[in-house]
């Protein structure tokens, strides 16, 4: 088990086996995450390739893209049995480094009502964050914290009082638009397009104005 501390997101885990002449691999295993210790949520359930005799054992990468502070991580089966077995290393990732989720700001417990370009049942937050980074006209996607499941929408967190609290959701706001005539980094602390006025011929705010 692992305890945080906090609620951390976790995107990525990568899992070394034993590298023991005389042990054998892990094979199926699952992980959980809970905000209490006590209710736990299944998150992944896999399986680790046969590594036996590679020197070192390589580690195998996983996504994840959940949230929570505890984690359990429980081997459910071994590649032979009668023999000791077991993970010399797990690592967790919470950077989102290589991924659309990198292109977004995370806004914990927080929604857009409405607004919905479309919903995307049994996709991950990775998945959402591509499916939104691929669109232009989404702004920004409502993560349901309960089920597998996102609403893309047209709006981002400055739309109004359609940004609302919600315990059950977590609220993505696009911070770097593949589709704009510059690049920005993550945040869109620096834009490098020559765009300076919107669609309607408004000029643009400064960067030092976040409204």
């Amino acid at each position: 088990r692992f305890d945080m501390g906090i609620d951390v997101e976790i995107l990525r885990i990568e899992l070394y086996n034993h590298n023991q002449a005389a042990a054998t691999d892990v094979k199926g295993f699952s992980l959980e995450v809970s905000d209490d210790a006590d209710s736990w949520r299944q998150v992944l359930v896999n399986e680790l390739a046969d590594s036996e005799g590679n020197t070192p054992n390589p580690g195998q990468s996983f996504s994840v893209a959940d949230s929570g502070r505890h984690w359990k991580l429980t081997i459910l089966s071994v590649y032979a049995q009668g023999k000791s077995s077991g993970l010399s290393e797990v690592e967790l990732y919470k950077d989102g480094s290589g991924t659309d989720l990198n292109h977004f700001k995370r806004f914990v417990e927080h929604k857009i009502e409405g607004h919905v370009l479309s919903s995307l049942a049994g996709h991950g937050r990775m998945q959402c964050a591509t499916a939104c980074s691929e669109q232009q006209a989404c702004k920004s996607f409502t993560y349901y914290s309960t089920e597998t499941k996102c609403d893309l929408h047209s709006k981002n967190r400055n739309v109004g009082s359609a940004y609302q609290a919600s315990v059950d959701h977590d609220l993505y706001d696009k911070a770097v638009d593949k589709h704009s005539s510059g690049y920005c980094r993550r945040l869109m602390l620096d834009y490098r397009g020559t765009i300076a006025t919107t669609k309607a011929g408004l000029e643009c705010q400064k960067w030092t104005s976040q409204i």
